[in-house]
């Protein structure tokens, strides 16, 4: 157990800083407006990657407490079924809602990051089957590989030219290399004897398990947009020769939350593994105190440090927007505490999270329908202070809701 935790945690840590690297690498090499179209598209990517996000989810207690034809054919077709649709929509929606709402035209570039995102469902079933076997040293080289061939593949790239389309080509190739050079590992768990009756597979899928599913989308879809909302809200509503500056340094911002979702993996288990709801609740109340403190050590570095802090990390073409850090980070620090307890609502499996969900939409629309209607906000041109106040804001509201209901 010690062992398999061990690898489990030294392989996350490996994958947080490849990925976090390679956008860091893009950063330097494309011009802001570039790396924002850039960051979208990884945008777009990750949304793709929910779905497979949300079969693992489901699928890997069910395998794990019933290894059985019937939920093994269920989880494949499903997956195939996913699959299929995500790759239709990768050449026909998306390009041309991407192109007309968010004003970006090179249609190779979305189809090539779409497809890209959709190829990471058959890599989490793969993954999932892994982990259902306890085979959690070919699932952590599984990850190492496919964010080293992002990082590298990024680099190469990059370096000869190809901006934004070669990192899309690393993207591509991330799951794909990965799904030709794992595949032959785990293929006796992946071939169903019911390959011809998917629809009726999935159909199954969905009536035996509809409420574990929407429950497990949202939560993933919410853990995503936590960390890409700024990117797609700020492409749609901020002008565009602040927008790459924002989204470049919010890259930057996001470390601190991409360290706390780091040491969440360790402190989570822990915390579940506590059957006392006192010794939960202290473990989580120290948490949630070291996060405010090091999210205030990161707000004073963010605001009498950025002139030195931001071209160092970005280069010197950010420094004539150093003083961004800081706004954005307050909304990065609010990020991360909805992220930190959107997961912890997740893991806990708690009954009333689709309810607060919902509510916390309902509050979302009515704040916004009163903005808009007495001139509080108006969503367009927006300054970065305004814009990044505003997602404190909606990150805050949900914050506390899950906090206190």
């Amino acid at each position: 157990m010690i062992k398999s935790s061990f690898l489990i945690l030294f392989f996350t840590g490996i994958t947080y800083v490849l990925n976090y690297a390679y956008t860091l690498v893009a950063i330097h090499f494309l011009s802001p407006f570039e790396y924002s179209e850039l960051a979208f598209l990884i945008a777009v990517y990750s949304l793709f990657g929910v779905f497979g996000a949300t079969i693992s989810n489901v699928s890997l207690p069910l395998l794990h407490k019933e290894e059985n034809v019937k939920i093994k054919n269920q989880v494949v077709a499903t997956t195939k079924f996913l699959l299929i649709i995500l790759i239709i929509l990768s050449f026909t929606i998306v390009p041309i809602v991407v192109s007309r709402f968010f004003n970006i035209q090179e249609y190779k570039n979305i189809i090539l990051f779409s497809l890209g995102g959709s190829l990471t469902i058959a890599l989490s079933l793969l993954t999932t089957h892994l982990q259902v076997v306890k085979n959690f040293l070919k699932v952590g080289l599984i990850q190492v590989f496919s964010t080293t061939i992002k990082f590298l593949g990024s680099l190469l790239f990059l370096y000869f030219g190809l901006k934004v389309f070669g990192v899309g080509v690393a993207l591509f190739l991330s799951p794909f290399l990965s799904i030709i050079l794992f595949f032959p590992w785990n293929q006796e768990n992946l071939i169903t004897t019911n390959n011809k009756n998917i629809l009726g597979n999935v159909k199954t899928f969905w009536q035996e398990h509809k409420h574990f599913l929407i429950k497990s989308f949202v939560g993933s879809l919410l853990l995503t947009l936590f960390i890409t909302l700024d990117t797609i809200l700020a492409k749609k509503f901020l002008d565009e020769n602040i927008v790459g500056y924002f989204v470049g340094i919010s890259t930057l911002a996001k470390l601190f939350l991409y360290g706390i979702i780091a040491i969440s993996t360790v402190v989570f288990p822990h915390l579940l593994s506590e059957k006392e709801d006192k010794n939960k609740e202290k473990i989580l109340s120290y948490f949630l105190i070291f996060i405010s403190i090091s999210g205030t050590v990161w707000l004073l570095i963010a605001y009498f440090l950025n002139p030195i802090f931001v071209p160092l990390i970005l280069g010197k073409k950010y420094s004539v927007a150093s003083s961004y850090l800081f706004p954005i980070s307050l909304f990065v620090i609010s990020s991360t505490f909805a992220y930190i307890l959107t997961q912890l609502a997740i893991l806990q499996n708690r009954k009333n999270f689709l309810k607060i969900i919902l509510i916390y939409f309902i509050i979302l629309i009515l704040l916004i329908f009163f903005s808009q209607y007495f001139g509080f906000y108006k969503f367009e041109n927006l300054s970065v202070e305004s814009f990044s106040n505003i997602l404190a804001l909606i990150f805050a509201i949900l914050a506390f809701l899950l906090y206190n209901f």
